[in-house]
């Protein structure tokens, strides 16, 4: 199957649309597309659905994230695209219902199960920047993440601060986030996570590989932000059993920061994307200009470290 999640030309709503009733799943909203035909890309049967069901002609599209889904009846795998430039003003060509709604919305619409994974890629930016104190000053970290270009998703790592210290700084990152829009997570454990995040106002936490191995279930309500740092399939297949919203594969590349790690690779990288039900980002020697490779490999973005920070 291939779906496309349709951008507004000049805001942030998404174009959604109501299945038909008397077909399966009546009545449940989903990000319009259809079956690939053989001797189809997923490409080309996108521009073919969204013309006969929307009455668009895509320009531009990009790889959002690839998903995997069983239903009672069927399994399906939805090969999913950012439709970012198209010609025609989307509408239901077939009859259906269809909205415009914006972002923030979206977890809020009664969409076919397994849409989840897609919702999440679209809430999402296409970069996560993580914290580092003990190479960049807090003003220098604090003044891009109040400034509105740049990462919209932080991480707030720093795991040397003392508990003290580390509270101070992630309530000022997140103070500085909020006034432009952006989200933050915190990466200090499991132990009181949701003090951790009540304290801090946080939106959400991330969890290194250990926390992650050590839950058999989602710590933290379905309302925040979980994210967590994986490295081979194992954590990947993990990460999916306690329904986390999003990951970090690393080291894609040689990296500063850990030089005595060896990368992965961009194929590797690939065969894990594939095998998470959840958008993934890659980390480990990357910057802004390794998204579309990213992409390219099934994943959300690039998460940056060092990328995020200097000049």
């Amino acid at each position: 199957m291939a779906a496309g999640v349709i951008q507004h030309p000049l805001d942030d709503r998404i174009f959604i649309a109501k299945r038909l009733d008397g077909t399966p799943y009546e009545g449940y909203w989903e990000y319009p597309g259809g079956k690939i035909e053989p001797g189809e890309t997923a490409l080309q049967a996108l521009r073919r659905e969204l013309q006969e069901e929307c009455g668009i002609e895509i320009q531009s599209a990009r790889p959002l994230i690839r998903v995997s889904h069983d239903y009672p009846d069927r399994s399906v795998e939805l090969n999913v695209f950012l439709v970012t430039d198209y010609s025609g003003v989307p509408h239901g060509r077939e009859g259906q219902e269809t909205a415009w709604m914006k972002r923030g919305e979206l977890r809020d619409i009664h969409f076919l199960d397994g849409n989840r994974p897609i919702t999440n890629a679209v809430l999402l930016d296409d970069r996560y920047a993580i914290t580092n104190t003990r190479v960049y000053s807090h003003d220098t970290m604090l003044n891009r993440i109040a400034q509105t270009r740049g990462p919209r998703l932080i991480q707030v790592r720093d795991k040397h601060l003392t508990d003290a210290a580390y509270l101070d700084w992630a309530r000022a990152v997140v103070a500085a986030a909020e006034s432009s829009g952006k989200q933050v997570l915190i990466n200090r454990g499991l132990e009181n996570l949701s003090g951790w995040l009540q304290q801090t106002g946080a939106h959400g936490a991330h969890l290194d590989s250990a926390g992650l191995m050590a839950v058999h279930q989602r710590p933290v309500a379905d309302d925040v932000w979980l994210s967590a740092s994986c490295h081979n399939a194992q954590e990947i297949l993990q990460a999916g059993n306690i329904g986390v919203d999003f990951a970090v594969v690393s080291p894609v590349q040689k990296t500063g920061t850990h030089p005595d790690a060896v990368p992965i690779g961009w194929e590797a990288f690939a065969c894990l994307c594939d095998l998470a039900s959840f958008p993934v980002f890659a980390l480990g020697g990357l910057g802004e200009a390794d998204r579309r490779q990213a992409w390219e490999h099934g994943g959300q973005g690039v998460a940056m470290i060092s990328g995020a920070w200097r000049n």
